[in-house]
């Protein structure tokens, strides 16, 4: 299970300590019933990603986030078109340990933590990462792996292949204070004047899911040019899936899909 309901409480932690409202830092769109309707079953063909990187860059987004796995070729001229769309504007992919993956892509240099040891830090060995030439055009890579045995916690950083590696929490979190994130690996990870305390395994205390609702942007709207410039100009744009096909999250709100 991939979450992004993680992401956003980290996020949020961040955001408000710079006081600002999450809706004011970031756009959430995302493939629902609706949208498989009619633009076709998910996964989509990636060409749809390109065009919503497109119309992403011209409502004035800050980056895109991304949060699909693009770790396969599938139609190359839909790849290709993907490609040549994230030279536009920031964009971040993500990646997950999956140990059973005999052949994963690499994994750039410049998508680790230089100089900070993983420590005890959640850790995988394969998995799958992005496309080659994905990857060379991305902003970031974030990892997105848990430990279903602590579902109070986070990780910040992972360790892959015994490198040290940031969660995409920590990518979204970068992005949101516009800081370079400093990490104290075992003690805490600095963004700014903000601090979160990590422990010895670099995972972060999560608080109680708070209800409410989250202003989503169906994709197919996004598509069609029914979204204001005013909803997405300086944010960050995170794409998701919300269809039938995903699972839901139990919460101290009760359940609520996973990438709500």
């Amino acid at each position: 299970m991939k979450r992004l309901g993680v992401l956003l409480f980290l996020v949020s932690v961040v955001v408000s300590v710079r006081a600002a409202s999450f809706e004011d830092r970031f756009a959430v769109v995302l493939i629902d019933a609706e949208t498989e309707a009619k633009v076709g079953a998910f996964p989509l063909d990636r060409i749809h990603y390109a065009k919503a990187l497109e119309r992403a860059t011209e409502l004035k987004a800050k980056a895109v986030v991304f949060k699909f796995f693009f770790d396969q070729s599938r139609n190359a001229a839909s790849d290709a078109a993907l490609t040549r769309a994230m030279t536009n504007l920031p964009v971040v992919l993500q990646a997950c340990f999956d140990n059973s993956e005999p052949k994963p892509n690499p994994l750039p240099a410049r998508f680790t933590v230089a100089g900070v040891h993983p420590g005890s830090s959640l850790a995988g060995r394969s998995g799958w990462l992005p496309l080659p030439a994905l990857a060379e055009r991305a902003r970031d890579i974030g990892f997105v792996d848990f430990d279903p045995q602590t579902p109070d916690k986070a990780p910040l950083v992972e360790a892959y292949q015994g490198k040290t590696v940031k969660n995409l929490s920590l990518v979204c979190l970068e992005l949101a204070t516009g800081q370079k994130a400093v990490v104290e690996s075992g003690k805490r990870v600095r963004l700014g004047t903000a601090t979160i305390p990590v422990d010895a395994r670099n995972f972060a205390q999560l608080g109680s899911f708070v209800g409410g609702k989250l202003n989503v942007i169906p994709l197919h709207a996004f598509l069609s040019g029914e979204t204001p410039r005013s909803a997405v100009e300086g944010r960050i744009v995170i794409f998701g899936y919300d269809g039938p096909k995903l699972h839901s999250v139990e919460t101290d709100a009760g359940a609520v899909k996973a990438h709500r």
